[in-house]
């Protein structure tokens, strides 16, 4: 009885070391999922794709990635433009010029 016990005993702790590997692994993939800073870069050499078509002409054609840097950039100007146009009618409604 004595080997059976101790086999049984070996099992468990096995069986419970595992499942601790696993649940940290399951924590770490959810922290690298949830953490911005170990994704890895987009590559945006590779942004813009060069094919061919059925006539067998080359072109360029721009990937997602491309496309979204551009909206947002176009959205952050916009913003920036907004921004800027609003501060200056509030300082100048706080701080009027005198041009008597």
């Amino acid at each position: 009885m004595e080997g059976v016990r101790k086999h049984c005993c070996v099992k468990r702790s096995t069986l419970l070391g595992r499942r601790i590997e696993r649940d940290r692994a399951r924590v770490n993939a959810w922290h690298s999922n949830a953490c911005a800073c170990y994704r890895p870069a987009r590559a945006l050499a590779t942004s813009s794709v060069r094919y061919s078509n059925a006539r067998g002409r080359e072109k360029e054609r721009c990937t997602k990635v491309a496309e979204k840097l551009f909206y947002r950039s176009v959205t952050r100007t916009a913003l920036n433009f907004h921004l800027c146009n609003a501060y200056s009618t509030v300082s100048s409604r706080i701080h009027p010029s005198n041009d008597n």
